[in-house]
């Protein structure tokens, strides 16, 4: 099944850093914003594992356009390697506490 709320809030995200020229420092700290709807719930009213992951994807991605990675990555697309690409090799998480209908 194909999630269109994912597609739109990634193009959201490309549109708002469109012709962004100044960039964050790599090392300084990112935080996004967002909302546990009905279609994040599982059967015990909490945030499925899986939206948990989906959110750290909407962190990477805005992260790679809050830095100008993204750009590089183009770039480097462009003239050398048509396969770059930024990739996670592992990912660690340690859930510290529910998000339930309606928390930010």
């Amino acid at each position: 099944m194909f999630d269109i709320g994912y597609v739109i809030r990634v193009l959201a995200l490309a549109w708002r850093y469109k012709g962004n020229k100044t960039y964050k420092n790599l090392f300084s700290e990112f935080v996004i914003h967002g909302q546990c709807w009905l279609n994040d719930l599982d059967i015990n009213w909490h945030m499925n594992n899986s939206r948990y992951l989906r959110e750290c994807d909407f962190g990477r991605i805005s992260f790679l356009f809050e830095t100008g990675l993204w750009n590089s990555i183009v770039k480097r697309r462009k003239i050398l390697d048509k396969n770059s690409n930024m990739v996670i090799s592992a990912l660690q998480v340690q859930y510290r506490q529910s998000i339930e209908l309606g928390d930010r």
